[in-house]
């Protein structure tokens, strides 16, 4: 008997898709707070992530990685094939001050003042690698997005290989800061991580994913709209392009811990 008896319908479906919730988590900490968060987040992965890799990530990295602590805290051991869940990871113009630090450096000191591994932890698809080394994930990872307001995309893929690729379960990682720091300076860090599998308790709440034509006015789906809705455990239903996405909450939902 097949471990998805809901492929079918779901890929026959022409209206809204639902799937489990199995946690879902906001995190955002203060600029001035990053460099003690970074000695947390070692601690919390010590067993998969060396300090020497955790201190040229970029500062989205670190905020996702304690978030996905926290969402596997919420999930509270209900998710024994782990190591089989896909990733997705959408950070908001990842690595940009740490690349323009990194320039002003060369400018002023040469090229002995900065680190070749640099550039491996700030492309679009580095954060889906890192969690996936640090959670010890087996499925597949990658990123999806990149500016403001491509969010959405990461739901996309993510439903895509949930059903596509049959697999257990898939984490949805969105990170990004409140401003563009590089004018204004400090500034939060801020991350979102959605755990959905195609079943779960009747009970629990869901991710309600159209691929249909909008036809009622609705916000558009960014970071910041799903941690409104993530933070007041509150219903939310967003568009994106031709489609829409939204989240049913429930209220035996317990809270994540801060």
């Amino acid at each position: 008997m097949s471990a998805f008896p809901q492929k079918a319908a779901l890929r026959a479906s022409s209206s809204t898709l639902s799937l489990s919730l199995v946690s879902q988590v906001w995190e955002s900490i203060q600029a001035s707070e990053l460099p003690a968060l970074r000695a947390r987040v070692a601690t919390a992965y010590a067993d998969t992530l060396a300090m020497s890799t955790l201190k040229l990530v970029d500062d989205q990295s670190l905020v996702a990685l304690l978030a996905m602590r926290r969402a596997l805290d919420e999930a509270n051991g209900s998710i024994p094939d782990l190591a089989d869940w896909g990733l997705v990871a959408a950070p908001r113009t990842l690595g940009r001050r740490k690349i323009a630090d990194a320039i002003g450096k060369y400018r002023s000191q040469g090229a002995w003042s900065i680190s070749p591994h640099l550039i491996p932890h700030v492309s679009l698809h580095s954060l889906a690698g890192l969690l996936s080394q640090g959670l010890r994930l087996h499925g597949p990872n990658f990123g999806a997005g990149g500016p403001k307001g491509s969010e959405a995309e990461a739901v996309r893929a993510a439903v895509a290989l949930l059903v596509g690729e049959e697999l257990p379960g898939v984490w949805i990682v969105f990170t990004g800061w409140d401003r563009e720091l590089l004018v204004e300076g400090d500034g939060v860090c801020q991350a979102a991580v959605l755990g959905i599998r195609t079943q779960g308790e009747a009970e629990s709440p869901c991710l309600l994913f159209d691929p249909n034509p909008v036809t009622t006015a609705m916000p558009r789906f960014t970071l910041e709209s799903l941690g409104e809705a993530i933070r007041n455990r509150a219903k939310g239903s967003w568009h994106f392009g031709n489609g829409s996405v939204g989240i049913n909450q429930n209220a035996s939902i317990q809270e994540a811990a801060a």
